[in-house]
C-alpha cells in the first residue's frame, strides 16, 4: 500500500472514531425538550417555564444518575396547530427523552398523540383541562403524565370556600374561550350547587378581547353576588378597569393567573383587582410565598438567578415535575425512554404541595392554594396565602 493510501485510511479511521464517540455521547445525554407558548399572547408562559426549569436545575443539578442534561425549546404559540409541529420538531430534529409543557391545554392535547407516536414521556405542569387526564394512563396514553391539579380536581374545595366561606351564593362564570375555559366553567354548576349556591350563567370571551362592557352589563342585570373569572393577567387588568368604571359592586374570585406576581408586574394600579374591599382571590397551582424549606429554596435560587424577580405560578410544579424526572432516571438507571416512563409511574415523594405520586391515570393530586391580592399597612401591594385546599376528598 502506497504511503498516500495508508494517508487516507488513517485519517478515514480518525474520522470514523470521532463521529462514533460523537454518537456515543450524544446517547448519553438528557435532552429535555421544553415546550410551550414562546411567542403571541401567552407568551409570558413560556418565559417563566424557561426560567423556572433552569432553576430547577440549578438546584436539583444539570446531571441525573450520571446523565448529563441538555435543554431544547420548541414554541407552540399556545395554537393547536403549532404545539403538534412543535412536538414534533422535538420528537424528529431534537431527538428529546422527555418533553415538559404544552402549558396552554389546547396545545397539551395537541402534543398528546404526537409524543405518544413517538414513544417520549411528556409530563404536564400547567395544563388544567380535566380531559387530559381522562386520556392518559391506563386505557389511554401511557406517556402522558400530570403534575399539577386539573379544574375537575380544583372545583370541589374552591366552590367550598366561595360559597361557605365566603357566603356568596349567586354566581357567573366568566372564562376564555378555548379548551382551558370550557374546561373549567364546565365542572362548578354542580359543585356550587352541591353547597347550596347557584351558578347563574356562564359567559365566553377571547384572548385579548378589548371591550367586556357588553357582557358586564348582562352579569349586572343578573344581578349576582360574586364572577368567577377563568382568566389570565393580562386580560383582568382590562377586565378589572371597566369593573370599576360601570360600578359593578360584585366579589372576584380568579382561576388563571390573577393572583399571582404576574398581574402586579403589569397593573398600573392594582387597587383595580379590589371590590367590596377585598382584593380578587383565586385558585392556583402554587405560590412563591408557600412556607416549605423546598419552596423557599427555589423561590430564593428564582430571585438570585433572575435580577430579584419572583417565579410565576407554575413554577413550584416545574420545579417537582423536574424532581419526579431525577428519581426516576436514579430508579431505571437510564434514560431509555420506556424505562423512564417505567419508573415515573413508581415515583413517589413529598414535596412543597403534599405528596407527589401519579396514580393509574398519571396525574398526581398536589394541594391547591387561595392567593389573593392584598395591601400591606405600609401601602405596598403583594400576593398572600390565603388557605389550601385538598381536592382528594372531592374526587369522584
Amino acid at each position: 500500500m502506497s504511503r498516500f493510501l495508508k494517508a487516507v485510511v488513517v485519517v478515514a479511521g480518525l474520522v470514523l472514531m470521532v463521529v462514533f464517540a460523537a454518537v456515543g455521547a450524544d446517547e448519553d445525554i438528557l435532552k429535555i425538550g421544553l415546550l410551550g407558548p414562546y411567542s403571541g399572547t401567552q407568551a409570558w408562559e413560556g418565559y417563566y417555564q424557561e426560567r423556572c426549569a433552569k432553576t430547577a436545575l440549578e438546584i436539583l443539578g444539570w446531571e441525573f444518575a450520571g446523565f448529563p442534561i441538555k435543554l431544547y425549546k420548541a414554541d407552540n404559540a399556545c395554537s393547536v396547530t403549532e404545539s403538534a409541529a412543535a412536538a414534533r420538531k422535538l420528537a424528529e430534529v431534537d431527538k428529546v427523552t422527555v418533553v415538559f409543557g404544552g402549558m396552554c391545554s389546547s396545545s397539551t392535547l395537541a402534543q398528546m398523540p404526537v409524543l405518544e407516536e413517538y414513544g417520549i414521556p411528556n409530563i404536564t405542569c400547567a395544563s388544567t383541562n380535566p380531559k387530559i387526564t381522562e386520556l392518559s394512563g391506563i386505557g389511554g396514553d401511557e406517556w402522558h403524565f400530570r403534575i399539577n391539579a386539573h379544574d375537575g380536581m380544583m372545583a370541589g374545595p374552591w366552590s367550598e370556600f366561595i360559597v361557605q366561606d365566603q357566603g356568596v351564593k349567586r354566581l357567573v362564570i366568566l372564562a376564555v374561550n378555548n379548551d382551558w375555559g370550557r374546561g373549567a366553567a364546565a365542572v362548578y354548576p354542580d359543585k356550587v350547587a352541591s353547597l347550596g349556591g347557584e351558578v347563574l350563567d356562564t359567559f365566553y370571551f377571547e384572548y385579548a378581547q378589548p371591550d367586556f362592557t357588553p357582557l358586564l352589563t348582562r352579569i349586572k342585570t343578573l344581578n349576582a353576588d360574586g364572577v368567577l373569572l377563568v382568566m389570565v393577567a393580562q386580560d383582568a387588568v382590562r377586565f378589572f378597569r371597566q369593573v370599576q368604571q360601570m360600578g359593578l359592586d360584585v366579589r372576584l374570585f380568579g382561576r388563571g393567573n390573577i393572583a399571582t406576581p404576574e398581574f402586579l408586574s403589569i397593573a398600573d394600579d392594582p387597587s383595580i383587582a379590589v371590590t367590596q374591599g377585598v382584593g380578587v382571590t383565586e385558585a392556583g397551582l402554587w405560590a412563591p410565598t408557600l412556607d416549605t424549606p423546598e419552596n423557599l429554596m427555589f423561590v430564593e435560587k428564582y430571585r438570585e438567578m433572575w435580577d430579584g424577580e419572583q417565579p410565576g405560578m407554575d413554577g413550584g410544579p416545574i420545579y417537582y415535575a423536574l424532581k419526579a424526572l431525577k428519581l426516576a432516571v436514579e430508579m431505571a438507571s437510564s434514560i431509555e425512554k420506556e424505562a423512564i416512563r417505567e419508573a415515573l409511574e413508581q415515583v413517589e415523594f413529598e414535596s412543597g404541595m403534599g405528596t407527589i405520586k401519579f396514580d393509574l391515570h398519571h396525574q398526581a393530586h398536589p394541594y391547591i392554594v387561595f392567593n389573593q391580592v392584598a395591601q400591606t399597612a405600609d401601602g405596598e401591594w403583594q400576593i398572600v396565602l390565603g388557605g389550601y385546599g385538598d381536592s382528594s376528598k372531592w374526587e369522584e
